[in-house]
């Protein structure tokens, strides 16, 4: 199995970028493990590595929000864009701007948006995805890009290597 992995990587140009970095190497091992095909194109491959941190339970950590997926997709690809674009804008005003995207998206009451949106940031705060960063009395957001997953990553090819 660990020859076959290797193999696809090296035939995805998208799969070999993503190997270069060590949360997404091993978001790519976890896919393998679990029966996908790391082949594909950059939109494919990281959508399903969303999915999979979207699915994923944790024996160390309780989840306590919950959103339908494609509100959770859907509002995380909205906040990548309003992170990219706000750099170091609060929480408040994330909040407010997906509030209203969702609002608009889903046809509902802007209140009930809101409410929508703190679940789904609170949603990908919990999996690991977003970090709330607190500086003097502001609160804004930040994608995790690396969490320390060093032994992770080796324990999850060590199980690819012998699966």
């Amino acid at each position: 199995m660990c020859s076959t992995f290797l193999k696809m990587l090296a035939r995805s140009r998208t799969g070999s970028i993503a190997s270069r970095n060590l949360q997404l190497l091993g978001f790519l091992i976890a896919l393998r493990i679990n029966g996908y095909d790391i082949g594909g194109n950059r939109f494919r491959l990281f959508s399903k590595m969303v999915d999979e941190i979207g699915k994923e339970t944790r024996r160390d950590r309780e989840f306590h929000h919950t959103v339908e997926m494609p509100i959770a997709q859907r509002a995380l690809e909205c906040l990548g864009w309003w992170v990219h674009h706000n750099p170091g804008s609060s929480e408040e005003e994330l909040i407010e701007f997906l509030g209203q995207h969702l609002a608009e998206e889903l046809g509902i009451q802007p209140l009930r948006a809101q409410h929508i949106a703190c679940v789904a940031v609170a949603y990908w705060e919990e999996r690991g995805l977003l970090e709330k960063l607190s500086i003097g009395n502001m609160t804004t957001f930040t994608f995790v890009h690396n969490v320390g997953l060093r032994n992770e990553v080796v324990g999850a090819l060590r199980r690819l290597c012998e699966g």
